[in-house]
């Protein structure tokens, strides 16, 4: 099976402070409303932090930082867009 296609195990347990806007993320993050939780945490990840571990991974040429920064940007951009464009 080629790199690509094999699963990564990862969990993040995550302990803070019960403020209201802390409660009411993980609240929203938690809720049963058909999107599962890794559904709303990974496209977060990708779209803020992507960019960053591909440069400390030293792998990546430039050019294809900078497509994935336009793509993380541009994601960044639609979730920002959709409430606007969906009500």
């Amino acid at each position: 099976m080629s790199e690509r296609n094999e699963r990564v195990d990862y969990r993040c347990r995550i302990s803070m402070n019960k403020e209201p806007s802390s409660i009411a993320l993980i609240n929203y993050i938690k809720q049963g409303d058909g999107i599962a939780e890794r559904d709303k945490v990974l496209p977060a990840l990708f779209g803020y932090w992507l960019p960053f571990a591909l440069k400390a991974d030293g792998s990546y040429s430039e050019a294809e930082l900078r497509q994935h920064a336009r793509s993380a940007i541009y994601r960044l951009k639609l979730h920002i867009l959709l409430p606007i464009l969906f009500g």
